[in-house]
């Protein structure tokens, strides 16, 4: 960040420091994967999350924004 570039609005950093408190605060990896598909939203509007975990060179999804365990059957 250079001198004349602006700050980050004070809202963004708090909301920031309550989403890495939660990170951190998770008790397993499915927690921590349902809270980046849904607590992200404020800050990256989107319309559905996926979160995936790296297996050697395939991928497994861990949750689906709006679902709290996603299944084949899922929309």
């Amino acid at each position: 960040m250079t001198m004349n570039e602006p700050l980050p609005h004070p809202h963004l950093l708090l909301e920031l420091d309550a989403l890495r408190d939660k990170a951190m605060t998770a008790d397993s990896l499915n927690a921590l994967a349902f809270s980046m598909a849904n607590d992200l939203y404020p800050l990256l509007p989107f319309h559905q999350a996926l979160v995936f975990a790296q297996r050697e060179s395939s991928l497994e999804l861990l949750n689906v924004s709006g679902l709290s365990r996603p299944s084949e059957d899922s929309p």
